[in-house]
């Protein structure tokens, strides 16, 4: 028992000064990242045509706020393209609300055709619009719904471009949350360590996502795009067969401080593992090295308990250290979200909740808590053969593709802003006879 204790002891030892080494040296990349993407831009005057593509199934309650920045950039030349998910669906209203207080801007508005079964509804949104996008447009940027474009947001997401090696451009979510519990924390700490390992790796973001438009509208892609499960599974494998790269901006990463309790951290943990199973190569190290965190954690609890019972110091130290490491992450996240909050939500406009001695405490007994909602995550992630979201079913096959079981349309009463005043009535339900025919009203 003495050799366990003291290889528990090694363990957290070397996972601190890693943990440490990880998130430390993100930030450093971040700082000098950012000043680096200042400078980053097109000539004057040869800003590219910008496509920005929506794809919307229900509303969420941000979604005026998201609306409102799209329709307000910074950018010389660009268009809206929003394709909703059925004719009928509530947010059309919404849509067609605010789509009246930009007269000027070009803004087009589609209906799902009947969607492929082999990718997300939001792949097939994508899809239907790059096939008819025209030769005009230098890049595509797709966009969800629940995203807080700021007033230089495409010109961020566009100037990366500007390098031919570069084939796309994407962001990341920073979910901070305003009022901190326990599902709140580990989805923040689940985020904090993702942002390293998508910058490594070069994954990328939907929510943010500018595509080179020879890229996005070439055969090859298109095909890649209706036959995987995602957009970023698309980019992750196409880009290299185009001799470019992915960049992964500092600049596009956007604050997200929506609410969630544990069961929703679990499902959203749950989902994001389930896509990193289907695509990501380093599925089995994240699965490894979880293991061992777990193990870890529960051999500690088991040495403090046997300390107490045995009266025997070297039991303690398993416990004890693997409170520093607890300790130690906190501090590097801290560390992080001060850096991020000085060097990219600020310039953003954002301003932050302050860091006060509560959110370290709570964030500290989030990274105890993380182990256990994570793990309950990874495991349901590794065995499940199908996965759900907006109220698609998609089962995954045998050679990591998805099918979808069945398509229905989105019929919960949706979620706004008391402000936006949307009632679902006879009155205000658009209805077509043919739902299967693309319903197109472009706006000049």
């Amino acid at each position: 028992m003495d050799t366990a204790a003291i290889l528990i002891f090694g363990f957290w030892v070397t996972a601190t000064f890693a943990t440490t080494w990880f998130l430390g040296n993100f930030r450093r990349h971040v700082e000098r990242s950012t000043l680096a993407e200042s400078t980053q831009r097109f000539p004057d005057g040869a800003w590219p045509e910008a496509l920005v593509i929506l794809s919307l199934r229900g509303g969420d309650r941000s979604l005026r706020k998201t609306l409102d920045g799209l329709a307000t950039q910074d950018y010389p030349s660009y268009s809206i393209r929003i394709v909703v998910d059925h004719p009928n669906d509530e947010v059309v209203q919404v849509i067609r609300r605010w789509k009246a207080d930009y007269p000027a801007m070009r803004i087009g508005i589609e209906s799902l055709r009947p969607p492929l079964t082999s990718c997300t509804l939001k792949c097939s949104a994508i899809y239907q619009v790059l096939r008819t996008v025209g030769p005009e447009v230098g890049a595509v940027v797709i966009v969800d719904g629940d995203a807080d474009p700021y007033p230089c947001w495409l010109r961020d997401a566009m100037a990366p471009l500007a390098d031919p090696q570069i084939g796309a451009v994407t962001g990341n979510r920073w979910y901070f949350p305003r009022e901190g519990s326990a599902g709140g924390w580990c989805r923040f700490i689940f985020t904090a360590f993702s942002l390293p390992t998508m910058w490594l790796h070069g994954f990328s973001w939907g929510g943010t996502l500018a595509i080179r438009r020879d890229i996005a509208c070439s055969a090859e892609f298109l095909s890649a795009l209706a036959a995987n499960p995602t957009e970023e599974n698309t980019c992750y494998k196409l880009l290299p067969k185009f001799n470019k790269r992915m960049y992964v901006s500092s600049q596009l990463i956007q604050w997200n401080p929506e609410p969630v309790d544990l069961r929703g951290a679990e499902q959203h943990l749950f989902r994001q593992s389930v896509w990193g199973r289907l695509f990501y190569p380093c599925w089995t190290s994240i699965l490894v090295g979880a293991a061992a965190i777990i193990s870890a954690t529960i051999a500690s609890f088991a040495c403090g308990a046997l300390a107490v019972v045995a009266d025997d110091w070297i039991y303690w130290l398993p416990l004890l250290s693997g409170f520093a490491f607890a300790a130690m992450t906190v501090r590097s996240l801290t560390l992080l979200h001060w850096m991020l909050e000085y060097h990219v939500f600020a310039r953003q406009g954002r301003r932050l909740p302050v860091v006060t001695w509560r959110t370290v405490c709570e964030l500290l007994l989030g990274v105890v808590w993380m182990p256990v909602v994570y793990g309950v995550a990874l495991l349901r992630a590794d065995l499940t053969t199908e996965i759900s979201w907006r109220g698609i079913r998609y089962r995954i096959l045998p050679d990591k593709a998805i099918h979808m079981t069945g398509y229905t349309r989105w019929r919960p009463a949706m979620e706004v802003d008391s402000s936006l005043e949307v009632v679902a009535s006879p009155e205000t339900t658009m209805v077509v006879s043919d739902p299967s025919e693309v319903q197109k009203v472009l706006v000049t």
